[in-house]
């Protein structure tokens, strides 16, 4: 995702309740992003895919596994709420 691009969704329905999901463009060798379901029944794993503009592989991730492959985080366990931050 390009600087200055934002992506947002805004209680969409789905299988698991209304999701809530941003993300932020890369910045300063960064891209955030907060994901948020608000239903009864939490997925148990979230796959974010965030890939870099130029194709380059995360050094740091502060929520989950980042998969470089995939140019995703994994986040095992939701709890309802995350947010992450990749940085390149």
């Amino acid at each position: 995702m390009e600087e200055g691009k934002q992506i947002l969704l805004d209680d969409v329905r789905s299988y698991f309740g209304a999701l809530n999901v941003s993300a932020t463009g890369f910045k300063n060798g960064v891209i955030e992003a907060t994901v948020e379901c608000k239903g009864d029944r939490n997925p148990r794993n979230v796959m974010v895919r965030l890939p870099h503009p130029s194709g380059k592989k995360a050094v740091a991730v502060s929520v989950g596994k980042y998969i470089p492959e995939k140019e995703s985080v994994l986040i095992e366990n939701f709890t309802g709420e995350a947010k992450l931050r990749l940085e390149f």
